[in-house]
């Protein structure tokens, strides 16, 4: 987490590096393997700061193979949505492998009951199809997750489910 703070802070080559080197001693230690996936995510996010697209997309696909792995499923739908943002950023996106990266995270959500995975999930689903041109569908698709939430509404995440929401309005 340090090494993505300093990403963020604009220390990029150093927090990379830092991020990199804690996961892989997390690795290296059977007994430090609990929270693999999101400390995976927490690297990958760290590239993607960065501007390493593909190092973010490969780092998330090895924390959903440790998901897989180590039943570890709590982190599961936002490891897919952040999965589905690097494939939509690559100079060639990959766009129906980001949708279907989408769906499975807004089921693994809802499975969970997790209504802010969902939200962001479903946020970024919604501005896909807008920008396709299906309108009624991310309407559809966002609206009821919204309308869930009685709370919060300065939350970015939130704020920015209700300014596309009015956009799609």
């Amino acid at each position: 987490m340090q090494g993505f703070v300093r990403v963020l802070r604009g220390d990029v080559e150093s927090g990379v590096r830092q991020a990199e080197a804690a996961l892989d001693t997390l690795e290296s230690v059977p007994s430090r393997r609990f929270h693999l996936p999101i400390r995976m995510s927490i690297v990958g996010r760290a590239k993607a700061a960065a501007g390493d697209i593909e190092g973010a997309l490969a780092i998330f696909e090895s924390a959903l193979d440790a998901t897989s792995s180590t039943g570890e499923i709590w982190y599961e739908a936002e490891t897919l949505r952040l999965k589905a943002e690097m494939l939509l950023a690559l100079p060639e996106p990959r766009i129906s492998e980001a949708e279907r990266c989408l769906m499975a995270a807004i089921a693994s959500a809802q499975k969970q009951e997790a209504k802010f995975w969902e939200l962001r999930a479903a946020t970024v689903l919604a501005r896909l199809w807008a920008r396709q041109g299906r309108r009624a569908e991310a309407r559809s698709l966002l609206a009821p997750v919204y309308g869930w939430f009685t709370e919060g509404f300065g939350n970015a995440d939130i704020k920015d489910a209700a300014g596309l929401l009015t956009e799609l309005a």
